[in-house]
């Protein structure tokens, strides 16, 4: 009976630890279909909490948003009915930390001197094997490296606070939990402050700068939302309306005169010239030029000459320009 109660023992022993196993075969395989549908789909089935997200929006950038249209916007801003893209662009609003917040966060996380956290400048010797547009480039990389390096002063206190193990004298497990909720809340800020500063907010600029557009709601501290977009697309159209409304109500404000305009039949002759000359003389002029060509071109009364109503001679005058296309003028030289 003992060696069956062992036996029996091992077994449901065995059989858990298989169950335990395949659930987490499960999960991580169903983990890794989620990541591959966002990779290939842009949709995932995990989702944050929104009303937690919130609460971190309230706590950490709200406080710090100086605009105060975009400061409303988002306060009456619906978390559980946001788009996606109005719950992102609300992570992109920090683009300054008070001075007084900031000041203490570096009050409690030093600098230290054995852990540089600024770049280190070229010599003059090293200058000399860069190019020049490699010494652009590691100009950009310094900058970049400069706007972190606040982020990462404060990131070495966290990661000392998340490694950091009590030892029952001067390090609790409660003041230890304290001292790393702290880290991780002062890390979160000037990171979201850097994302919003150094990323996102230069890409607004150029967004702004290449695009034009305008909106009421506040469009120099984010980029635009579906609502935004709407109201922005919306703009256009009325500005374009207005722009043709007023060249139908003024076509005096066009030239009359247009390339298009000039004669297309003109012969190497006398024609050519006629055709073009006259199609750019104002309506009003063109009658009285055609009436003097014709009573210059006209034959002198002979015995010979065609009578009057004959076809011959309406045909001797000269063809009639069309609105757009010259006359058409003889190939020959001599006409």
């Amino acid at each position: 009976m003992q060696q069956l109660g062992s036996f029996l023992s091992a077994t449901v022993a065995e059989t858990a630890d298989l169950r335990k196993r395949l659930a987490a075969s499960e999960e991580k395989a169903r983990i890794s279909q989620m990541v591959r549908d966002y990779e290939e789909r842009g949709v995932s089935t995990f989702h944050h909490d929104r009303w937690q997200m919130a609460h971190v929006f309230e706590q950490l950038i709200a406080p710090n948003i100086v605009d105060r249209s975009t400061r409303r916007y988002f306060e009456k801003l619906d978390w559980g009915e946001a788009e996606p893209e109005e719950l992102g662009r609300a992570f992109s609003q920090l683009i300054k930390v008070a001075k007084s917040h900031k000041n203490r966060i570096f009050r409690d996380r030093l600098r230290d001197s054995d852990f540089p956290t600024l770049p280190r400048e070229l010599s003059s010797t090293d200058k000399l094997y860069y190019s020049k547009q490699q010494l652009e480039k590691d100009k950009e990389l310094m900058q970049m490296h400069t706007d972190f390096a606040p982020v990462l002063q404060v990131l070495f206190h966290t990661a000392l606070d998340a490694f950091r193990t009590p030892d029952g004298v001067n390090v609790t497990a409660e003041s230890l939990l304290e001292d790393c909720q702290r880290s991780i809340e002062d890390l979160s800020t000037m990171l979201f402050e850097y994302y919003g500063k150094v990323i996102v907010q230069p890409r607004r600029d150029l967004f702004s700068k290449a695009s034009g557009l305008q909106v009421a709601q506040s469009s120099d501290t984010g980029f635009m939302t579906r609502v935004e977009a709407e109201a922005a697309m919306d703009t256009a159209k009325q500005a374009e309306m207005i722009s043709m409304h007023a060249d139908r109500s003024n076509p005096t404000a066009k030239s009359p005169f247009k390339k298009k305009d000039k004669g297309k039949g003109g012969g190497k002759g006398g024609g050519k010239g006629g055709g073009r000359v006259a199609n750019k003389l104002p309506l009003r002029l063109l009658g009285q030029q055609q009436q003097q060509q014709q009573h210059q071109q006209q034959p002198a009364a002979s015995p010979s000459a065609t009578p009057a109503g004959s076809p011959r001679q309406q045909q001797s005058t000269l063809p009639r320009a069309g609105p757009n296309k010259g006359g058409k003028g003889g190939k020959g030289k001599g006409k």
